[in-house]
């Protein structure tokens, strides 16, 4: 019986040190493989050149995914495949060297008779994959539609009720495309299509947000006559209509409309940037912010980021404007109250209007009030054009004082004011006028 123990005793400190080489080994378990490339026992450095390698290759392989009649070539980094094996290798080294003693050692002796392939290990970003099969979606010749609110004269509000249809299963689809993109199956895919399926709002849905009246609306004008102006001002527009921002939930500007570039229908158009006037992708998108940032200030959202321009702009009173720029400067508004609401915008015959839908318990009678309380004066500058004519001049950029405001948000009851909020002190510089004369 002592005997018996001592062998038992003499095999654990035997597992236990072989255990803590194994975890100061700086090398691969047996039978590992990736993509039938042998890495049995490789050292972390060998591992690191074979996977970083491999993973960077495969990374810019052409898949196809086929979708109703159409078929789209995306490399596999598009499809949300690694650019690089750093993650992968994390996950060989921890290959059985991961849980406690039992489980490590356990590990050790089944990798002795299973291979362990490291694309099975490979992970594949979800949001990625789904974000391009949504685009994709939309070449389905028939599609389930959602139930949505629509609005008639007079602020009515109905609801469209939804409609079944073909419909992606992206649940699926993204399980069997990311399982074939990862083990390298193959290079041509079909999505799950499911047949007469429902979308995923429906009518029932949309009555249970209690939407039942128009709590605000901003409206600003624009000239049709700058044609590429206009385009981007419907194309953030229609991007901004009917979204659904939920009580308690932040709402993005930027988030729901996107970055403004020519793949997604943008257009180069007059815009304020760094304190002068230039052309630049999405010129007028700020202009359906600012309407929007109207909008909201009259529902009593809560602002929660907004930034002004650095001039004055034509639409808006000072104050009252809302700059958006991919990446730096966002228009995002709280709606903290009980109940969901709904942005309705549109923009037609130089009219952009922009409507925020809600509960009647939450409508407010709420007034903006916009005071300027300093004027700076704009300053000339005069240059000289030695291909001028003695005695010419003109006017190449007319000047424009600048400002500093304060702007409130007025709430009242039967039109007797109860409370006042500051909203905002917002500095306007001052741009400067320019003359060109002869020397």
């Amino acid at each position: 019986m002592t005997l018996l123990f001592l062998c038992f005793l003499l095999l654990g400190a035997c597992l236990l040190l072989e255990d803590r080489l194994w975890l100061s080994a700086q090398r691969l378990p047996r039978n590992v493989s990736l993509y039938g490339e042998d890495l049995s026992s490789a050292s972390f450095e060998q591992a690191k050149r074979v996977i970083g390698t491999v993973v960077a290759d495969k990374s810019d392989d052409v898949i196809v995914i086929d979708v109703g009649e159409q078929s789209f070539s995306c490399f596999r980094r598009e499809l949300g495949y690694p650019l690089d094996g750093s993650a992968l290798l994390r996950r060989a080294k921890a290959l059985n060297r991961e849980g406690n003693f039992p489980m490590r050692a356990l590990s050790r002796v089944s990798s002795l008779f299973r291979e362990t392939r490291l694309e099975e290990l490979i992970f594949i970003d979800e949001v990625v994959l789904g974000r391009r099969l949504k685009e994709m979606e939309k070449a389905l010749p028939a599609t389930a539609e959602d139930a949505r609110f629509f609005f008639v004269e007079g602020g009515e509000i109905k609801i469209l009720p939804e409609k079944r249809g073909r419909l992606l299963d992206k649940k699926r689809s993204l399980a069997e495309i990311g399982r074939g993109i990862r083990d390298d199956e193959g290079r041509r895919f079909t999505p799950v299509i499911a047949e007469n399926a429902a979308p995923a709002v429906t009518e029932a849905d949309l009555k249970a947000l209690a939407i039942d009246t128009k709590l605000a609306e901003a409206v600003t004008f624009y000239s049709e006559e700058a044609e590429n102006r206009s385009v981007n001002i419907k194309r953030a527009c229609a991007l901004l209509d009917m979204a659904v921002v939920g009580p308690g939930e932040s709402f993005s500007f930027n988030r729901r409309v996107g970055r403004r570039s020519e793949e997604r229908g943008f257009l180069k158009a007059a815009m304020i940037e760094n304190g002068s006037f230039s052309e630049g992708l999405g010129g007028g998108v700020c202009q359906v912010s600012t309407t929007l940032y109207g909008a909201a200030l009259r529902a009593d959202m809560k602002i929660e980021e907004r930034r002004p321009h650095s001039l004055l702009s034509t639409y808006a009173e000072p104050g009252e404007d809302a700059m958006v720029s991919w990446g730096t400067s966002d228009l995002v508004f709280l709606n903290d109250h009980p109940h969901a609401v709904v942005i309705c915008a549109a923009a037609e015959g130089g009219r952009l209007s922009v409507a925020i839908y809600g509960s009647a318990a939450e409508k407010r009678e709420i007034e903006i009030v916009s005071e300027i309380v300093a004027t700076i004066p704009f300053t000339t500058e005069v240059v000289e054009d030695p291909d001028l004519p003695e005695g010419v001049s003109y006017t190449r950029s007319a000047g424009r004082n600048g400002l500093r405001c304060v702007v409130w948000r007025v709430y009242r009851e039967n039109g007797v004011e109860v409370m006042r909020e500051t909203v905002s002190e917002d500095l306007y510089a001052a741009k400067k006028r320019v003359v060109v004369k002869a020397p």
